[in-house]
């Protein structure tokens, strides 16, 4: 839930109060290994994915493989920690899933990723 939460106030940051924030969940068959952010792969399997779509300007491209560095901002100062992604995808690793993030001049998409625990029927 903190981890949703930290996404979607990244988010209503992102639009500066003109745009969208969508929420969505949704069951994901990952066919093929799958690159994540901070580096890390997702092996085949069955996930459930929580996304976290912005209209805000994206992310510069310059800083696409450092948003999950700790400590690491594009906000201004006092604005934010740097905290808030680095501890997303932690959370998302430990649970043995990952943190996908996708950028363009028309908004973001942070994805988490967590194994499907659903018993089998």
């Amino acid at each position: 839930m903190a981890a949703m939460l930290n996404l979607i106030k990244n988010g209503v940051d992102a639009v500066g109060g003109a745009g969208q924030i969508i929420v969505t969940g949704a069951a994901r068959r990952l066919d093929a290994p799958l690159k994540c952010a901070a580096g890390q792969s997702l092996a085949v399997g069955d996930y459930v994915a929580f996304s976290v779509v912005d209209t805000g300007p994206g992310i510069p491209d310059g800083d696409m493989d450092r948003v999950t560095d700790p400590f690491f901002t594009t906000k201004g100062v006092g604005k934010g920690s740097g905290l808030g992604l680095s501890m997303v995808a932690g959370f998302a690793l430990k649970s043995g899933g990952g943190l996908q993030i996708t950028s363009s001049p028309l908004g973001a998409v942070v994805t988490i990723l967590l194994p499907d625990a659903t018993p089998p029927r």
